[in-house]
């Protein structure tokens, strides 16, 4: 049997020794207990420093994905990223806005500290874009990052993101102003990899 078809006879999330599955409520604490102990440094690249989240915050944010959200947002997604082995908790992907209409979704993927670096991350972000542009007929997945976000802009321009435009002055955080970098990548430009 070849590589493709002992990948073909494996489950689709599962890449070896990690795996992705969709979020679950019952993910609330694990979210909570990880919002709360994220450093600033990782949580302004993310997003922003947040006030420390308590476990009814999380779990609202989880009913706003998948088949928890309502029907207008059916293909917004949480994917947790796994070890296979013991199911520890590495990271997720956010897929936090999907345009079916138009064929465009963006997203953002979050490694716990130590994880990153180990190519996870590449491999995980890679399955869940092939999803949407093979499965779901996505046209396009379009992402921002900040400009002081050097590690995110290496690994999006890897995976062969083409940078299309700058947002200035877009996102404020640790006492100054940022720019907003806007990326995007072509399902074909994806296959063609």
């Amino acid at each position: 049997m070849g590589a493709t078809d002992a990948m073909e006879s494996r489950g689709y999330w599962d890449l070896g020794d990690i795996r992705l599955r969709a979020a679950e409520l019952a993910d609330a604490a694990m979210f909570t207990e990880h919002f709360r102990t994220s450093p600033a440094r990782t949580e302004r690249a993310f997003d922003r420093v947040r006030l420390p989240t308590v476990y009814s915050e999380a779990e609202k944010w989880l009913q706003g994905y998948g088949p928890h959200a309502d029907e207008s947002r059916d293909d917004r997604q949480v994917f947790v990223i796994e070890a296979s082995q013991g199911g520890d908790f590495m990271g997720y992907i956010d897929v936090w806005e999907a345009d079916s209409r138009n064929g465009v979704f963006k997203t953002g993927i979050k490694m716990l500290e130590g994880k990153a670096g180990k190519g996870y991350a590449t491999r995980a972000f890679a399955r869940v874009l092939e999803y949407y542009f093979s499965e779901l007929r996505y046209q396009k997945c379009a992402i921002y990052i900040y400009d002081f976000n050097e590690a995110s802009h290496r690994f999006h321009k890897k995976l062969g993101f083409k940078e299309e435009g700058r947002l200035r002055r877009e996102y404020y955080s640790n006492g100054r102003f940022h720019d907003s970098i806007c990326y995007g990548l072509l399902a074909e430009e994806f296959q063609n990899q």
